[in-house]
């Protein structure tokens, strides 16, 4: 818990659970391309996801921030494919922006 921001510019994967339940309020991961299933579950700290934090993240795992209550804005310039409950029980957010998105399934009927 001790642990509030986190940066990695070489990472290109983050496995399931990386960062599930845990304390930190912000990443920055430039250069991951996919993001393993509830890889940020449960990490209510994070408020704002901004364009460069995930610049190139392509593929979204099942339940990315599931439960991640103090999610306000989402934002990934390159996510092509949004997978299931990504955002699920995450009631604060109130933007998501997925210029590139080619597949989003599962997602807005967890949000309405």
């Amino acid at each position: 818990m001790w642990i509030k921001h986190f940066s990695a510019p070489n990472v290109r994967y983050i496995g399931e659970m990386a960062f599930g339940i845990c304390g930190i309020e912000s990443v920055y991961f430039p250069f991951v391309v996919e993001v393993g299933n509830y890889a940020f579950a449960y990490c209510h700290y994070i408020t704002h996801i901004k364009d460069e934090d995930f610049g190139s993240l392509k593929t979204m795992g099942h339940a990315m921030f599931y439960c991640s209550e103090g999610i306000i804005s989402a934002r990934f310039p390159k996510v092509e494919v949004v997978s299931v409950t990504c955002f699920y029980d995450s009631y604060a957010l109130t933007e998501i922006c997925f210029p590139k998105a080619e597949e989003i399934w599962g997602l807005l009927n967890q949000l309405i």
